[in-house]
């Protein structure tokens, strides 16, 4: 038993000896800086990383924040003077292998980013909070950036190092070219009108010879003359309407019944989306033995 209890002791100490060196070699691995490592960091990382760096390290005109807080400072005075000599390196490091021009590409890359994010805040409803925290982010980047192109000065200035600092209100965002309900239609789709057609089935049958239900079958419903669905009673609304069925009626109607023929009894409110009708319009054209054409809504 004795045994067995030594060799229970003995098996925690070299597990908390191992966890101590472990540690012992993440803390020391933190205070070196990628500068400090074999292999220095790319491009790349530099950029990324470039937020590890306090702003005014860049400044021309006054001493870094740290720099000034090691001269008043007792307590945490050594953790401090390691962070601004880690900040020092980071800044030689990153001017001796970063060009201006490259700086000047990256400058407008945040900042066509940034345009994109401020652009779609004005659009969008859901994930608002989301989406304020990266522009926070990628202003505070793309600030970082423009000062420290600041500290290169005029070397290596391309036009590329133009970046627009146009008020978000002045970026126009450009937007789809809306079609046209001849244009929908030209290219509207015969599945996607069945889909929508789901919202007709509990009152109405598309099968040939098909009987009525709550409204009229509607198998070649294009065409056909209105109101003369045999066995069914229409309101005299729609009885009073004359006429065939056109592609522009059938429009109208599945728009807005209410609107099309005033005082007729179907509950139904219509499709708002163009899109919507001209595909439903697409699958009643299908539900037929003779279509008609879809290029004219005549």
């Amino acid at each position: 038993m004795n045994l067995n209890i030594g060799i229970i002791i003995k098996g925690f100490l070299a597990i908390s000896i191992t966890l101590l060196i472990v540690i012992g070699i993440i803390r020391t691995s933190n205070n070196l800086f990628y500068v400090e490592s074999i292999n220095p960091p790319s491009k790349d990382e530099l950029f990324a990383n470039i937020d590890f760096i306090d702003e005014s390290y860049f400044s021309q005109t006054s001493k870094p924040n740290n720099e000034i807080k090691v001269t008043h400072t007792v307590l945490g005075r050594e953790n401090l003077e390691k962070k601004l000599e880690k900040q020092i390196r980071f800044v030689e490091h990153f001017k001796s292998i970063i060009t201006a021009q490259e700086l000047d590409l990256k400058i407008n890359e945040e900042q066509t980013a940034l345009n994109f994010l401020l652009s779609g805040k004005s659009h969008r409803v859901l994930n608002k909070d989301d989406l304020e925290n990266k522009i926070s982010v990628t202003e505070k980047k793309l600030n970082l950036l423009k000062t420290i192109r600041l500290s290169y000065g005029d070397s290596g200035t391309t036009e590329l190092a133009v970046v627009s600092d146009a008020p978000v209100a002045n970026l126009v965002v450009p937007e789809k070219p809306k079609l046209t309900f001849e244009e929908l239609l030209a290219t509207a789709s015969i599945e996607d009108g069945k889909k929508v057609s789901s919202k007709c089935t509990a009152c109405h049958g598309f099968n040939s010879g098909g009987g009525n239900r709550i409204g009229p079958n509607l198998w070649g419903i294009l065409g056909k003359a209105k109101a003369e669905a045999s066995g069914f009673k229409y309101s005299d609304s729609l009885m009073g309407l004359g006429g065939i069925w056109s592609i522009e009626d059938m429009n109208l109607w599945l728009k807005s019944p209410k609107k099309y023929a005033p005082g007729n009894s179907m509950a139904f409110v219509g499709l708002r989306k163009d899109k919507d009708r001209a595909n439903l319009i697409a699958y009643l054209n299908s539900m037929s033995e003779s279509p008609v054409s879809l290029t004219t809504l005549k």
